[in-house]
């Protein structure tokens, strides 16, 4: 709860030195309080510090929640930075399949989305680093419409067979492509 109200009072300082205590401890704080603690980061742009948080997840046997994906996800989208900042602060001869699957992940979503191939294989990258849910799902669907309408919708189709139902965003993406 003080992690969580921290984050929530932009106290990112205090709120990491409870949540590395609690783990020097041997405890394991909510996934609630990773959450927010990368939430905030990146949205300091404390890349850094968000990458050890989200490298400590493993540790504890907790997967990467959609919502700490999706963030990396947009800050990703945005720029290079948060990859510059993963690139530089990893020991390239010791990385856990984790971290090199965010890293991949990170690099390939801050190039643009191609072709249906590109989709596929951003989809595929994704669901080896959390699970996809219907933002993660509008994130690329925004991706594709940027550059190829035609495809954008063919997706929304994509999506609904896969019995993802679209939502409004969804829908107010696809439209702002048309325009």
């Amino acid at each position: 709860t003080m992690i969580v109200g921290l984050c929530r009072a932009c106290r990112p300082d205090y709120a990491l030195e409870i949540f590395w205590e609690m783990r020097g401890n041997q405890l394991r704080p909510s996934i609630e309080c990773y959450e927010e603690l990368v939430k905030l980061l990146c949205a300091r742009k404390e890349y850094y510090a968000a990458l050890e948080v989200i490298d400590d997840l493993p540790k504890i046997g907790r997967p990467m929640s959609s919502f700490i994906g999706n963030v990396l996800l947009l800050h990703s989208c945005s720029s290079r930075e948060l990859f510059n900042a993963w690139y530089n602060s990893r020991n390239l001869q010791n990385l856990t399949t984790h971290s090199m699957a965010i890293g991949k992940l990170i690099d390939a979503c801050s190039d643009s989305i191609g072709g249906d191939q590109d989709i596929n294989a951003m989809e595929e990258l994704i669901r080896q680093c959390f699970p996809l849910d219907l933002y993660t799902y509008n994130m690329l669907l925004r991706r594709i419409s940027l550059s190829q309408i035609n495809l954008a919708y063919e997706y929304l189709n994509q999506l609904r067979k896969k019995g993802h139902e679209p939502n409004r965003w969804s829908y107010d993406i696809v439209v702002r492509g048309l325009l």
